[in-house]
């Protein structure tokens, strides 16, 4: 590999794997290097010697591979670690790619990590302008619960943020004024923490409130238990902006605007949808690059994760959810967290694969999987015997989940077709 790539590269990927002191690798760097991740900058050669040193002790095993690149003035690399992740501030990694500009002399003038965040496998791809957003009921820090849809909002405003994460942080005032001043002209806001606080100890529950308590925030503050509402919603950063029409579809997705650290910008793009929408006109720019760290996943589950979805149009939901209860204690679970997902429009039950309620999944799979198509309506089971049912069978159902609780997280296997 060293042959493919310029020899200040090449050093510095060995000083990465020997330990190599920031003065020992200095010379590979122009004085006025710039290391840029996100729109973020840093400039000067100290400073960035600081920032890649935080990163090299988790790349000192790391294996890299050249990437191709466009001219000769660049390198591009990336570094992954087999069988294992790879650290970082933003979460666990599966790689890094590092891309390198030279100057004249050979040495490193810019230097832009891009990082692979590991993400959860039933993660959907981000909302669409156009698409239907999911329904949702949330706590906020004091335990109350808020729904996405409640009220008759023209507007509504849901925001991905945290408690620590630098560009939430740099946008949050710009944010916070909008609300202020969108707020008595139909727009309703939400304000989202999906981060795991066993991953980012600054969005515990505590935090966040005393945030709320300082006056911080103009709109509720709600907390993502489970994460399920960033998963269904496909949001990956903080911050991350999602603005809705009155029918609940997104008329923009994306930023704040362009520059989490230029105050001046006032969150533009996002008040630009909104003079869009309250003057019944087009959203110009309806849709840009979500920006800002990435949302501190849950990724190792110690139990399965236990959905049950459901139409208000059938009555066996209650049923559905006794039987589950039911079979959950007689596995030898116990009384093990279910999450109840309404399925309101046919927009959502194509994106869940909800073919009928009630559906009970284990960890994003149907326990039964069905060919019928997503539709609302009531599903019809078979039993052991043929006859048809609104419910599965106790006995099948009761064989996948002591098939999940004995496997590793993510793995079952799910029962004949229904």
């Amino acid at each position: 590999m060293s042959e493919a790539l310029p020899a200040s590269v090449s050093a510095w990927i060995l000083g990465v794997q020997t330990g190599a002191s920031g003065a020992q690798v200095q010379t590979l760097f122009d004085p006025d290097v710039v290391f840029e991740i996100a729109g973020r900058k840093l400039q000067g050669r100290d400073a960035v010697l600081a920032r890649l040193s935080g990163m090299a002790e988790g790349l000192r095993e790391a294996e890299w591979q050249v990437l191709p690149t466009h001219d000769g003035h660049t390198a591009k690399i990336r570094g992954s670690i087999p069988g294992r992740t790879i650290p970082s501030r933003g979460g666990p990694m599966s790689a890094v790619d590092m891309l390198f500009v030279l100057n004249a002399a050979g040495k490193i003038s810019r230097v832009s990590p891009r990082p692979h965040h590991l993400e959860p496998a039933d993660l959907q791809p981000p909302l669409g302008v156009g698409e239907v957003a999911p329904d949702f009921s949330l706590p906020d820090v004091t335990g109350a619960f808020t729904s996405l849809r409640v009220g008759s909002a023209a507007i509504t405003l849901v925001i991905f943020t945290c408690n620590q994460c630098p560009w939430a942080l740099g946008w949050h005032d710009r944010l916070q004024a909008v609300i202020r001043d969108y707020g008595d002209r139909g727009m309703r806001a939400l304000q989202v923490n999906s981060n795991d606080p066993g991953v980012s100890a600054n969005d515990a529950l505590e935090m966040s409130r005393r945030r709320v308590d300082n006056g911080e925030f103009s709109s509720v503050y709600l907390i993502d238990v489970g994460q399920r509402v960033a998963r269904r919603w496909g949001a990956r950063h903080t911050p991350e902006v999602f603005v809705l029409n009155a029918v609940g579809r997104v008329a923009y997705h994306g930023a704040p605007d362009a520059d989490s650290q230029n105050e001046a910008l006032s969150a533009e793009w996002v008040r630009e949808a909104l003079d869009a929408l309250l003057a019944a006109r087009e959203v110009p720019r309806a849709q840009t690059d979500p920006v800002g760290c990435t949302i501190k996943w849950t990724l190792c589950r110690c139990m399965p994760r236990i959905e049950l979805l459901y139409w208000n149009g059938c009555m066996s939901h209650r049923a559905a959810r006794r039987l589950l209860d039911e079979a959950l204690a007689e596995s030898g679970v116990g009384r093990a967290e279910v999450e109840e997902l309404l399925i309101v429009t046919v927009e959502d039950a194509v994106r869940e694969g909800f073919v009928g309620s009630p559906t009970i999944r284990i960890d994003g799979r149907d326990v039964f999987p069905s060919d019928d198509a997503p539709a609302l309506t009531c599903r019809v089971y078979r039993r052991r015997d043929g006859r048809p049912s609104p419910l599965p069978d106790r006995e099948r159902l009761l064989e996948c989940i002591r098939s999940a609780f004995t496997s590793r997280p993510g793995r079952f296997d799910p029962a004949s077709k229904a």
